[in-house]
């Protein structure tokens, strides 16, 4: 497993649109969550990010011919099987945090860092 560094105002510009997830911490969820996203023919990244001090690992996710709507439910399985309680969406400079349910729990506008 290789993971990318970046920094976190670096993120958006690395990595581009997609969704992310905390990366699970038991071997077995991490293959569950693996496996789950080969059958919906999806490509992932790990990254790695520290962010005051703590170190942050993660996965981002893109989903090819997939539209928001048809991903969020496969979003939330992954949190499920990882065992996390929210996920990311990227998109434009921007990113929603999500959490299980549907609901949105953050935004943010990054925008300005890249102007």
């Amino acid at each position: 497993m290789n993971f990318e560094l970046t920094e976190v105002k670096d993120f958006y510009s690395h990595f581009g649109d997609g969704y992310c997830m905390e990366l699970p911490t038991g071997e077995q969820d991490l293959d569950a969550v693996l496996k789950f996203l080969s059958a919906q023919e999806a490509q992932w990244r790990f990254y790695a990010t520290l962010y005051d001090g703590e170190w942050f690992h993660g996965m981002h996710i893109t989903f090819q011919n997939k539209k928001f709507q048809e991903v969020e439910p496969v979003m939330q399985k992954l949190c499920r099987l990882a065992g996390t309680t929210s996920y990311g969406v990227y998109e434009g400079y921007t990113q929603t945090v999500m959490d299980i349910d549907g609901d949105i729990i953050a935004f943010s506008d990054f925008t300005e860092a890249y102007e």
